[in-house]
């Protein structure tokens, strides 16, 4: 039976003290809050998909015991190891396994194509192995500074073991003469380009891509890791249907050192109002950013997108982001919005108690959002062709026209 939740300062177990957030665990049978010495993580599967959940040692003990009559050893090891906060110094220690940077001509090795993105940093290209022909996504930038290197080292870093199927994969580094090169996985569109206002997604296809978008962001925070820059343009597809998380230049690890973090960053429509306001914020940051991509993926935009900064975060802090038409929204999806566009972090609900939300249960297939895809590209380029070829004609006929005028 679950006892009230009461405002605990030291560990159920032990004398030690409960600093923050991340400082404990709550057991998930008493709902007591324990340290991190006093409590087990367990895996179980749920599904398709492999859970967790936290216990202090006498309650697993008891749900061990209801199992069977052999006494479990404690020491059977039911941790995830990866998922315990690291400290500064195991944090460094494998960023510097992990960042192996080459530092010689990357045209040795590559043949660059054409450009297929433009980023406020950087520059992304399709580039083929010469060797194998394999094609993939190079994205090219020149740091100006020593502090832009480093955030263009911590997102190769970063996405290098943040190793998911959900999450774009990152495969070597070069450093030459200036320029950084970053080669990736080559995926066919961002979510942006699948969205329309006066076409928006049905919901079964809404479903399936925040699910697997929920994938990402669940393994990235039971990590203790913050992306810190989601929104559509930074959500990959290709058209066999897989979803998957880019561009982690805004990235960062929490440690044990650092549990909360206060630096800016992020594009403005998507940026949670506790950044704003410069306060102390950890994974739920996210989450607030998540919402605004709930309303992308429903409506074809996000709000206050055409406004300058300044009214953007003003509207942020006054409770100004909402849906444009919510008559036209379930109330299954206002629910989730309501917890993700929380002012309070606290009443934000993690990406974990998403995924099992009611309002995602019912969801297409990959194969049936594959062939949707494929369908909606079509149209949406051949409009995109006809528009073109619409300005292009009227920019001729206003040239000849003036041409025609010089001469009267």
């Amino acid at each position: 039976m679950q006892v009230e939740q009461v405002d605990q300062k030291i560990c159920k177990s032990c004398p030690k003290r409960l600093k923050n957030l991340f400082s404990y665990s709550r057991c998930a049978v008493c709902n007591y809050k324990f340290c991190k010495n006093c409590c087990l993580r367990v895996n179980y599967k749920f599904s398709d998909r492999l859970l967790m959940r936290k216990y202090c040692f006498p309650c697993y003990l008891l749900i061990e015991l209801s199992k069977s009559e052999v006494v479990p050893e404690i020491n059977s090891k039911p941790i995830i190891q990866e998922n315990i906060l690291p400290s500064e110094e195991s944090f460094k220690q494998n960023y510097n396994k992990i960042l192996d940077v080459n530092n010689y001509n990357p045209e040795d090795d590559y043949k660059i194509g054409r450009r297929i993105g433009v980023g406020s940093f950087s520059d992304v290209y399709e580039v083929q192995m010469k060797t194998t022909h394999e094609k993939f996504a190079c994205k090219r930038m020149r740091p100006l500074n020593l502090r832009e290197r480093q955030l263009f080292l911590n997102e190769f870093v970063l996405t290098k073991i943040s190793n998911h199927p959900n999450i774009i994969n990152y495969y070597k580094i070069y450093d030459y003469q200036g320029e950084i090169w970053l080669i990736m996985e080559l995926l066919n569109f961002t979510l942006t380009n699948a969205l329309s206002v006066n076409d928006p997604l049905p919901y079964p296809i809404i479903n399936y891509i925040f699910i697997e978008i929920l994938k990402a962001l669940d393994f990235m925070h039971t990590r203790y890791r913050i992306h810190r820059d989601l929104k559509s343009d930074n959500i990959m597809i290709d058209f066999e249907g897989n979803i998957k998380l880019a561009d982690m230049g805004f990235a960062v690890q929490l440690t044990e050192e650092r549990q909360a973090r206060l630096t800016l960053a992020g594009t403005p429509c998507w940026i949670a109002p506790e950044m704003i306001l410069r306060n102390p914020y950890d994974t739920r940051l996210d989450i607030w950013s998540l919402g605004v991509v709930l309303i992308e993926l429903l409506e074809g935009e996000p709000p206050n997108l055409k406004l300058k900064q300044p009214a953007i975060f003003e509207n942020i802090m006054n409770g100004g982001v909402y849906l444009a038409h919510p008559e036209n929204v379930p109330d299954s999806y206002k629910v989730v919005l309501d917890s993700c566009l929380s002012q309070d972090p606290g009443g934000r609900k993690s990406a974990e108690e998403l995924i099992l939300d009611p309002a995602f249960q019912n969801r297409s297939s990959k194969e049936e959002v594959a062939i949707f895809l494929k369908k909606r590209m079509k149209v949406i380029s051949e409009c995109n062709q006809n528009f073109q070829n619409f300005l292009t004609k009227n920019y001729i006929r206003s040239f000849i026209k003036i041409s025609l005028s010089n001469f009267s």
